[in-house]
C-alpha cells in the first residue's frame, strides 16, 4: 500500500512539474509577443539580421543566431528602454552587439566582437581613406539615409596606433565611427541625439 501511494505521490508531482513548465513556456512566448517600446523582440531580430550580416567576417556564411534582450539604461539624465541583440555565427562565435531604442526604432550603437587578423598592409592609411570607410560603414548600418546629410565635425584621428576614429553631424544627431586601420573594420559606431 505504501508502494502504490508513493508511486501516486510521484507521478502526482511529476505532473504538475510539467504543467507549471508548460505555463513558463506560454508565459515566455506571450512575452516575446508583447512590444517593448514599439517592437516585439522578433521585429527587432530581424531588423538587426542585415546589420549583423554586414558586420561578420563572411557575410555569406548561412546560420546567425541571435538574441535579443530588454534593457533600461541611463542617457543624459533619464532612463531609456532599449534592446540589446547580441549576434553569433554558426560556430557561435560572438559577431556584434546592437543596441536599439526600443521606442523608435533607432540604431544607438553597433560593434563588432570579433578579433580581426592583422593585414600585411592597412586597410586604412589616411584621413581621407578613414573617411571613406566611415561613410561606407554608416551606409552599410543604414545610419542616415539620403534625406540625411551627415558632416564630418572634426578631422579623423589615429588612436592608438592603428584604429581611426571619425565624428559626424547631422540635423539633430551626432555618431562616431571607429575602425580598425589594419582591416578597416568596424570596431563601433554610436548614434545619439544632439541639442538642435
Amino acid at each position: 500500500m505504501r508502494t502504490l501511494w508513493s508511486t501516486v505521490l510521484r507521478a502526482s508531482l511529476t505532473v504538475l512539474l510539467a504543467f507549471l513548465l508548460s505555463l513558463r513556456v506560454l508565459n515566455i512566448r506571450a512575452q516575446r509577443m508583447q512590444p517593448y517600446g514599439s517592437y516585439t523582440e522578433q521585429q527587432i531580430l530581424a531588423r538587426s539580421v542585415p546589420l549583423c550580416r554586414a558586420l561578420a567576417l563572411d557575410p555569406s556564411s548561412g546560420t546567425l543566431w541571435l538574441s535579443a534582450e530588454r534593457e533600461y539604461i541611463w542617457r543624459r539624465g533619464d532612463s531609456q528602454a532599449v534592446w540589446n541583440v547580441q549576434c553569433a555565427d554558426a560556430r557561435r562565435n560572438d559577431i556584434a552587439m546592437i543596441q536599439w531604442d526600443a521606442r523608435t526604432g533607432d540604431l544607438l550603437l553597433a560593434s563588432s566582437q570579433w578579433s580581426i587578423p592583422r593585414a600585411a598592409q592597412p586597410a586604412i592609411r589616411n584621413a581621407r581613406q578613414a573617411v571613406e570607410a566611415a561613410r561606407g560603414w554608416m551606409r552599410a548600418l543604414g545610419i542616415g539615409g539620403p534625406e540625411t546629410s551627415w558632416r564630418l565635425a572634426g578631422a579623423p584621428t589615429q588612436c592608438g596606433g592603428d584604429a581611426w576614429f571619425t565624428r559626424w553631424r547631422a540635423k539633430g544627431q551626432g555618431a562616431t565611427v571607429q575602425m580598425a586601420g589594419h582591416a578597416g573594420e568596424l570596431l563601433i559606431a554610436q548614434l545619439q541625439r544632439t541639442q538642435p
